[in-house]
């Protein structure tokens, strides 16, 4: 672990961590925190020492937010993890690169994505994802339903996914459900009810 504090020695403005590299990142009252695991991180802070305003990780990169009242669990598995951020809000966006896995269990749902790249919009202090843009060979799962595509909006708050793009082996969205098969050159479904 190398630290580096600011001239006053008060505050910590940036952190490596190196050989099976654990961050914690502290919930909001009485939730638990968020789970950053990686072979390297490397964490610039704000003014304040304790708001991350830049985070880089290298090697079975994992982001771990753990299930709350009605949001269920998310994880996400990637080579590479490059996220940014303002002081005072934390990161903001972040993006994962190389074998994304993106898994999201809880009360009634099970759903799963793989893809080459995965950008996220992240909500202050890491609280939750607003959206999530999947990229190149996009394989997306919502129980018996799949979906390919080169590209992929998942809007979590509203259960929705656009698909669109084209690529070689996925010319076009293609979606399977038990009861129909969609080629389309753009798809927009809404993941809850029939």
């Amino acid at each position: 672990v190398a630290l580096k504090y600011a001239a006053n020695g008060d505050v910590l403005e940036h952190a490596v961590i190196t050989d099976n590299a654990v961050i914690q990142l502290a919930g909001e009252k009485g939730q638990p925190g968020r789970q950053i695991v990686a072979r390297t991180i490397d964490i610039a802070l704000g003014p304040d020492g304790s708001a991350p305003t830049a985070l880089t990780a290298r090697d079975r990169v994992e982001l771990t937010m753990p299930e709350e009242p009605g949001v269920a669990e998310r994880t996400i598995k990637a080579n590479a993890l490059d996220a940014k951020g303002e002081p005072g809000r934390g990161l903001t966006r972040a993006l994962f690169t190389g074998g994304v896995l993106y898994r999201e269990r809880g009360a009634g749902v099970n759903r799963g994505a793989t893809s080459a790249a995965l950008d996220v919009g992240l909500k202050p202090g890491l609280s939750t994802i607003e959206d999530a843009r999947f990229s190149r060979n996009v394989r997306f799962e919502d129980g018996s339903m799949f979906a390919l595509a080169a590209s992929a909006r998942y809007d979590i708050d509203n259960g929705s996914l656009a698909l669109g793009g084209s690529e070689p082996g996925a010319l076009v969205p293609h979606v399977v459900n038990e009861q129909i098969t969609v080629d389309a050159k753009s798809v927009d479904l809404v993941l809850e009810g029939p």
